[in-house]
């Protein structure tokens, strides 16, 4: 029994090391996320937060063919979010209206990151895009 327990604490500890900043596309799987944001007058339109060091929410997922708008906002200092396969790369300043628009045409799923050095852990600093 006692051999069970350390087992179970094991695992736990194992499997709670693992974060969304080590996953790889092949591991992002659609089916297990829901629709991001809300939609106003044709709209996707989806609040995103970076911050020293990540995004929130981390995964955003639209439907293929949404017309997406990302308001951007930095809770610190200046970060940026790149999305190259779209063609995106913005700087996100503290105080500042951050808008990127942009229609999800291919299905996919596609990595974010900051573009801005912002310190220490930048380089693990990103997201996905699920385009269902």
């Amino acid at each position: 029994m006692k051999k069970i327990f350390v087992l179970l604490i094991l695992l736990t500890a194992i499997l709670g090391c693992t974060s969304r900043e080590s996953m790889t596309k092949e591991e992002i799987s659609p089916m297990y996320y829901s629709l991001s944001g809300k939609v106003e007058n044709g709209v996707r339109i989806i609040d995103v937060e970076a911050y020293k060091f990540g995004f929130n929410p981390d995964i955003i997922v639209v439907n293929a063919g949404d017309k997406v708008r990302l308001r951007l906002t930095s809770l610190d200092v200046v970060h940026g979010f790149k999305l190259e396969e779209i063609g995106i790369n913005k700087r996100i300043e503290p105080g500042k209206d951050n808008i990127v628009e942009f229609y999800a045409n291919e299905i996919g799923t596609y990595e974010f990151r900051c573009s801005v050095f912002c310190g220490p852990g930048h380089m693990k600093m990103k997201g996905w895009l699920i385009v269902k």
